[in-house]
C-alpha cells in the first residue's frame, strides 16, 4: 500500500504544473527599420495564479447523521460501531493536476476550477471485515484470522469550484484563501486485508466492488496557505453509502498541501 501511495505521488505530481499560470512580464521594444522610431509591443495580459494544482496528504474521520437531532457531526454510531474508523490508519491523498482561475477583481478575487485525483482509505478497527449484499453494507468481526490492517479504499476524479482570495497575482509569495465545493466521481473501490497466517506466511487480500458506495459525491472545502505550503479540509455533503444500505455517515478529510506550479 505504501508503494502505491509513493507511485501515485511521483506519477501525478510531475504534471501538476499543467495549466499553472506565470507572473506577468513586460514586452520588449524594437526599432522600426528606416525610421528610427521605437515600436513598443503591447504588454502581455496579466495572468493570475490559482491554488489548486498540487499534492494533498491528510487524515480521514467519520461522522454520522443523528436523525433525532438532525446533526451531521454525531460520533455515536450505536450498533454500527464498525464505522468508527482508526484515524491514524485512514488516509486522504489528493493529486490535483489541472487548474485555471477566472479573475473577478484582479488577483484579489476569482473563481478557480480544475481536475484532480483523490484516494480515500478508511482503516477499520477491531479486526472488522467489510461485507455487502445488493442493497446493504456492513462489517463483521473475523474471529478466526487476525488482520494487521483492514481497509476500504475509494478512488475518485474531482472537479472543484472555489471562490479564491489571493494577495498577489503570482502564487510564489502569495497568501491565499479559497472556499467552495468539489464534485467527485468514484470510479473504483477496494477492500484490503493484510496480516500473517498461523504458519507465518503473509497475506494481502484485495476485493474490488462497489460496496454500495455513492458513485457521485459533493464536498464542501476550505483551503488556505502561503506560497508552496497550505492546509485543506473537506467535508462530504452527501452520505458515503447509498441511502438505506447503512446509517448515513459523512467523511471529513483534513491535512497539508504542497502547491504545484510555483517557481
Amino acid at each position: 500500500m505504501k508503494a502505491t501511495y509513493l507511485l501515485l505521488f511521483f506519477c501525478f505530481s510531475s504534471v501538476s504544473v499543467i495549466f499553472s499560470q506565470v507572473e506577468p512580464s513586460t514586452s520588449p521594444s524594437e526599432v522600426v527599420e528606416g525610421t528610427g522610431d521605437i515600436k513598443l509591443d503591447e504588454p502581455k495580459k496579466i495572468k493570475y495564479d490559482p491554488h489548486w494544482a498540487g499534492f494533498d496528504l491528510g487524515f480521514v474521520s467519520m461522522f454520522r447523521l443523528n436523525e433525532q437531532t438532525n446533526s451531521r457531526f454525531d460520533t455515536d454510531f450505536g450498533t454500527n460501531d464498525y464505522w468508527q474508523i482508526d484515524p491514524v490508519k485512514s488516509l486522504a491523498i489528493n493529486v490535483n493536476f489541472l487548474e485555471y482561475k477566472f479573475p473577478i477583481f484582479k488577483q484579489y478575487l476569482g473563481l478557480t476550477t480544475g481536475l484532480g485525483y483523490g484516494l480515500t482509505s478508511l482503516g477499520l478497527r477491531n479486526n472488522y471485515l467489510i461485507q455487502h449484499s445488493n442493497d446493504t453494507v456492513f462489517c463483521v468481526s473475523d474471529t478466526i484470522q487476525s488482520y494487521k490492517t483492514s481497509s476500504l479504499t475509494m478512488h475518485r476524479f474531482t472537479l472543484p469550484l472555489l471562490l479564491e482570495f489571493a494577495t498577489k497575482p503570482g502564487a510564489k509569495k502569495s497568501f491565499y484563501l479559497a472556499a467552495g465545493v468539489i464534485g467527485a466521481w468514484r470510479f473504483a473501490s477496494t477492500s484490503n486485508q493484510t496480516g500473517k497466517y498461523a504458519n507465518g506466511d503473509k497475506f494481502n487480500n484485495t476485493t474490488s466492488s462497489r460496496f454500495n458506495l455513492q458513485n457521485f459525491s459533493l464536498d464542501a472545502t476550505i483551503r488556505a496557505g502561503f506560497g508552496i505550503f497550505g492546509a485543506f479540509a473537506e467535508y462530504s455533503l452527501t452520505p458515503l453509502f447509498n441511502k438505506g444500505s447503512t446509517i448515513a455517515i459523512y467523511p471529513i478529510r483534513f491535512g497539508i498541501t504542497i502547491n504545484g506550479g510555483i517557481y
